[in-house]
């Protein structure tokens, strides 16, 4: 009998994603480079789903708060996501009953689904910890968007140019499952709690054992605080953590990196993903027939609030007082009323003089 074999035994560790990186710096395109960078941090420290990383674009990047929001749904109309609604849809009726879908068709799954993430939820992934990250991150959406070609295309530049030119890799000993497992088991290393590990990775908290068990940091921090000692605290290089630049990275100094220069606040993200722009030959229908057929897609129904002019210019006054140091310099709420304030008044007392 064949013995299960679990995505855990196919992690990485940290002197063979060394390896996998140089792999990815070694590739001469400099587009496909970039990609290849990406998708190793994506995957390997981000915990990213190969589906998310296909889908990601700068929509998902919240520069404020420093973190990657993946949603649980976004009209797509992509190859991937028409691929994926053919696979998951069965008109055996006996089937469908087992799996209660509510389906009746491969349009009507496509069109409520795709694409759809399995996380029930929005996942925030932190990406400020690492400047390396946010400055791949910032290459990546400038350059590239979100990835326009297909996942078999994304498959081979993993097969094809990161493990091929790796030491220690043939082509084909390690997919997508591996390098998400490599980001988990990573993680479990660095001693975060449980609860923090699956909201970042999108797992079910029972699931997490399976990699736990590849690290006994946390058991063993935690036996030490219940005897009044400190967690154990390993100090070891990382490229994540490393913020110095690699002259083969295809992407600015990460210590220079400042994401809030580049913060859109009042940009609205799109309704569908990127990806849709080269949707498939079999899609006959447009956009808004993708809207109206679908069941899911709530909010994009009522027009997004537009932000008023006293609005934006309160905003951009306080962008620019943070961009220069000088954080205590605008009067938000006195701005964003069009009110005007003395000498002697406070920040925000003309509006309390209104009452």
């Amino acid at each position: 009998m064949r013995q299960r074999r679990f995505a855990r035994d196919d992690a990485v560790d940290r002197y063979q994603f060394i390896d996998l990186y140089q792999g990815a710096l070694d590739i001469r395109n400099d587009t496909k480079r970039l990609v290849a960078c990406t998708l190793l941090l994506c995957t390997c420290r981000l915990k990213m789903r190969f589906n998310e990383f296909l889908h990601m674009h700068e929509g998902w990047y919240n520069r404020r708060y420093g973190i990657i929001e993946i949603p649980n749904f976004e009209p797509c109309m992509c190859k991937y996501c028409l691929e994926r609604a053919n696979r998951n849809y069965t008109d055996d009726d006996e089937e469908k009953e087992n799996n209660k879908s509510k389906y009746d068709s491969v349009m009507e799954r496509f069109v409520n689904e795709r694409y759809s993430p399995k996380n029930a939820r929005k996942r925030p992934i932190p990406v400020s910890w690492s400047p390396r990250i946010m400055a791949a991150l910032e290459a990546y959406f400038e350059e590239v968007g979100a990835y326009p070609k297909s996942a078999k295309t994304a498959k081979r530049v993993l097969n094809e140019y990161i493990l091929k030119n790796a030491n220690y890799f043939s082509p084909d000993q390690l997919d997508f499952h591996g390098l998400r497992a490599t980001g988990e088991t990573y993680w479990a290393f660095e001693n975060i709690n449980s609860k923090a590990r699956a909201d970042m990775g999108g797992h079910r908290i029972a699931e997490l054992p399976t990699y736990s068990g590849t690290s006994p940091i946390e058991l063993v921090s935690q036996t030490r605080e219940a005897v009044g000692m400190d967690p154990v605290d390993f100090d070891y290089y990382d490229i994540a953590k490393d913020s110095r630049p690699h002259p083969q990275e295809p992407f600015p100094d990460p210590r220079e990196i400042n994401p809030l220069r580049k913060q859109k606040p009042y940009e609205a993200p799109p309704i569908f993903n990127p990806r849709s722009e080269k949707r498939q030959a079999d899609i006959d229908m447009t956009e808004n027939e993708f809207i109206k057929r679908s069941d899911t897609i709530e909010v994009v129904k009522s027009k997004p609030h537009r932000p008023t002019a006293d609005e934006l210019h309160s905003k951009v006054r306080r962008l620019e007082a943070v961009l220069e140091g000088d954080e205590n310099s605008a009067d938000p709420l006195g701005d964003a009323h069009g009110t005007k304030k003395d000498a002697d008044q406070g920040p925000g007392q003309t509006i309390f003089d209104e009452f």
